[in-house]
């Protein structure tokens, strides 16, 4: 894999032989969210955070790009489905993502040194956003609503055309499932290693049975609650991690806010309210007076509003839905933050481990039945 310290003038060899891209000028790594919120903490950080990141700015005489490092877990065939869903979307000019720059040998990424890059048209922002010290606006938070009901609506297109020409697309399913196991591992292994963890593991040790019943109960709403047609399911495929830091917001002179959204690598099969719920905990958290994490509630209705805003969401169902999967959108960040603690990068490790108190505060402290109410009040409004 290639890291930081390789020397930059292979990438850029590599580069220039596999995309059009004329002569390159720059290509600068982009730091990680880790990095820069401890930064902006005042944190002091050793030259070794440089090897962590996997993004770079590349530019060259032809313009300004995003160059990603796949992550190592994404299989081949996730990647490929992945890339032609992009390329179909570019095809119809939907703009829900920046453009993937396709080699001169066809594909949507490249392989240097044993990994695999993908290359974007850089999308020059405002401000970037950090998921993990978000300050979105309630106009953040409206438009990033609008374009998960776009994207959504182009997944179901690519899912109809997919099924039009007979093409095979095995996406992934069964993230709710597989919810209650990691945190039954994540509870057996916090009480096998008691002493030799924080104090957050002891936390959730103690209100395991409390937290267990509300994710079952969750997983139970969440599944009994499905939307269905002729009896079965309707999944959809969904972003799988709708977050500040994946959503580029653009203002434009003379006109309204736009919205891309990056980062395909979560993307699998799933009941469209996922997303949904999902984002609610992550453009809705910001930290109170007393620096703990909380839900802004009218964040949150803000980004209802613009969920609603292109007609898609307008279902008076979806109101039973929202808490449920917040609240497992709440778990799946625990498990994320708590596998990152033990075995990522231990720079960032006190890092993950407030993830994984915030959100345990929000899942002992919050009522996610709010969502519901404040969806019900924007349906009305807007159905009229």
């Amino acid at each position: 894999m290639m890291s930081n310290s390789t020397d930059i003038s292979r990438l850029r060899h590599a580069l220039e032989d596999a995309y059009p891209l004329g002569e390159i000028a720059a290509i600068e790594s982009i730091p990680t969210d880790e990095e820069e919120y401890l930064k902006d903490a005042g944190v002091t950080l050793g030259a070794e955070v440089a090897e962590l990141r996997s993004a770079f700015r590349v530019t060259s005489s032809s313009g300004s790009y995003f160059l990603k490092r796949v992550s190592s877990w994404v299989s081949d065939e996730q990647l490929r489905r992945v890339e032609a869903f992009l390329g179909w979307s570019q095809e119809r000019e939907l703009l829900i993502s920046p453009k993937l720059i396709t080699p001169r040998a066809g594909g949507g990424h490249i392989s240097i040194e044993n990994a695999r890059y993908q290359l974007f048209e850089f999308v020059k922002q405002e401000k970037r956003q950090n998921w993990m010290n978000s300050q979105v606006s309630h106009s953040d938070c409206r438009v990033a609503g609008e374009l998960l009901t776009r994207l959504h609506s182009a997944f179901n297109d690519y899912q109809s055309f997919s099924k039009e020409i007979g093409a095979q697309c095995s996406w992934t399913s069964g993230v709710l499932s597989e919810t209650a196991r990691r945190w039954d591992n994540l509870v057996s292994l916090s009480e096998e290693q008691n002493t030799d963890l924080p104090k957050v593991f002891s936390k959730l040790v103690r209100d395991k049975i409390l937290l267990t019943e509300r994710l079952s109960k969750a997983l139970n709403t969440a599944s009994e609650g499905e939307m269905v047609f002729e009896g079965k399911p309707v999944d959809t495929l969904v972003h799988g991690d709708f977050h500040p830091g994946n959503v580029l917001i653009v203002s434009g002179a003379g006109r309204d806010n736009i919205a891309n959204v990056i980062d395909f690598d979560h993307m699998h099969l799933a009941s469209p309210v996922f997303d949904f719920g999902y984002g609610l905990v992550m453009f809705g958290q910001r930290k109170s007076d007393r620096r703990e994490t909380i839900i802004d509630w009218d964040l949150a209705r803000y980004f209802i509003r613009g969920v609603l805003t292109p007609p898609g969401y307008a279902r008076p169902s979806i109101s039973d839905l929202l808490p449920a999967h917040m609240t497992i959108a709440c778990f799946l960040i625990i498990d994320w933050a708590a596998d990152r603690f033990l075995n990522g990068p231990k720079p960032f490790a006190e890092l993950y481990l407030g993830i994984v108190a915030d959100m345990l505060h929000l899942l002992m402290s919050e009522n996610f039945e709010k969502s519901a109410d404040i969806y019900y009040e924007e349906l009305k409004e807007f159905v009229g």
